[in-house]
């Protein structure tokens, strides 16, 4: 599984943070030559919240972490919102 946290952080106090939006993606399909994943988007509300699939590419080791974080934002459509 791959989590990714965004955080906002108080340029005067780095111990001072929250989470802004989360993210947790995990293989659907076995580890094979074509991988599918299941992905979670978390915002700071209920309505924020994202779930879906991600079709994986033809060669699954192409695919680096923000290739697919990437396509994750595309799939469950989180470059549409505001913020």
């Amino acid at each position: 599984m791959l989590r990714v946290t965004i955080e906002e952080v108080s340029p005067s106090n780095p111990q001072k943070k929250r989470v802004v939006r989360a993210m947790e993606i995990e293989s659907a399909t076995e580890l094979s030559e074509q991988n599918d994943f299941h992905a979670i988007a978390l915002g700071e509300s209920p309505s924020q919240r994202r779930s879906g699939l991600v079709r994986g590419p033809g060669a699954r080791l192409r695919w680096g972490p923000w290739k697919l974080v990437a396509q994750t934002i595309r799939a469950l459509k989180l470059d549409l919102e505001d913020g």
